[in-house]
């Protein structure tokens, strides 16, 4: 009987400490995940990226080959989000962008987003102003073949407005 009425206050003791490490790390990652972005991206007072980007050319139409790229990308302090969308003329595929701003140029890792491809790439743009426009002057990174990586240089992504 005397050892029924030690265990109780140890259960006790062990099941708040539990609950209490419980709250203390949702709330931790409640201000890692949302509060801090958000005062971050309020205090952030570089260039902003958000919107639809789409590829051009020298010609103003897509890439020679047939190829189009469009990026749609979300901006949270100088932390950059979004997709990528590459099209050619039968084949179309989707990426997941994740990327930072950094002294004006856009730095972007991007994978596929279906876990049935083993496609990346790599970006890094230098923004510039043009004619009262943002425009992404740079390279990407790609899987050109099987142990083969190409390279597009020259690029320029112009802001799609509505």
């Amino acid at each position: 009987m005397e050892f029924d009425d030690q265990l109780l206050p140890v259960v006790v003791g062990i099941v708040s400490s539990l609950i209490a490490t419980a709250i203390f790390i949702g709330i931790s990652e409640v201000f890692r995940r949302l509060v801090f972005p958000w005062i971050e991206d309020k205090i952030y007072r570089g260039v902003r990226l958000d919107g639809t980007w789409r590829l051009k050319t020298a010609d103003g139409g897509d890439l020679a080959s047939g190829t189009s790229i469009e990026m749609e990308i979300k901006q949270w302090g100088d932390k950059i989000t979004g997709i990528c969308i590459t099209q050619d003329e039968d084949d179309r595929t989707v990426y997941r962008i994740k990327g930072v701003l950094k002294n004006m140029y856009f730095m972007a890792y991007m994978e596929p987003a279906s876990s049935k491809m083993i496609d990346a790439s790599a970006v890094l743009f230098h923004i510039e102003q043009e004619k009262n426009s943002l425009h992404l002057f740079g390279s990407l990174l790609h899987k050109e073949r099987p142990s083969k990586v190409g390279c597009w240089e020259d690029l320029t992504f112009v802001q799609r407005t509505l």
